[in-house]
């Protein structure tokens, strides 16, 4: 992740995500966990930004949108071979028209000060999910992180959006810019 606007999401839901990631950490160590600790769901992604106009964006559009369910079931693995093999393990989200439509009203109104927006959060390529790891899991480790979520049996979970934020990459982590409680 570069710069963001995320949602964030219920107490329940990012509790689970920091317990999860505290039996990864025993795994893995803690370098291996996301740079952000938020959990949250990517809408809008960029290499540069903005920030004073993406911030004003966010502070007037998302008041008037609303607090989205979200259903979040399979885990997923993203892969990486550049420059060292390793991967990503998420929880994949589904998508539904409500949270489609969160995403492109914030991205309509914050990509105007966005430069270099991934394209895995158009409209067309976006894949919604929660990242439990994202710092490069090494594939020979992979199985032990897989065997851990098999053993948790983790059922689906069934949580909400609450609150979108900017946030700002800087160095090697990310900080909380701007959030915004949207409406129930």
């Amino acid at each position: 992740m570069s710069h963001a606007i995320v949602g964030l999401l219920d107490r329940a839901t990012h509790e689970r995500v920091h317990e999860l990631r505290r039996g990864l950490a025993a795994l893995l160590g803690t370098d291996r966990l996301d740079a952000l600790p938020l959990p949250h769901i990517s809408l809008a992604v960029c290499g540069g930004i903005h920030v004073d106009s993406v911030a004003a964006a966010v502070e007037r559009v998302a008041p008037a949108l609303r607090s989205t369910a979200v259903r979040a079931e399979p885990w997923t693995v993203f892969a990486e071979t550049n420059p060292v093999p390793s991967c990503a393990v998420v929880r994949a989200v589904t998508r539904t028209p409500e949270l489609d439509a969160l995403r492109e009203g914030l991205a309509s109104a914050v990509e105007p000060g966005m430069q270099g927006i991934s394209p895995y959060t158009t409209t067309a390529t976006w894949n919604p999910h929660i990242t439990l790891a994202s710092q490069g899991v090494p594939i020979p480790r992979l199985g032990l992180v897989i065997d851990h979520l098999v053993d948790v049996d983790e059922p689906v979970w069934e949580g909400r959006i609450e609150r979108v934020a900017l946030i700002v990459e800087e160095g090697s982590r990310h900080r909380l810019d701007v959030s915004v409680e949207l409406s129930a």
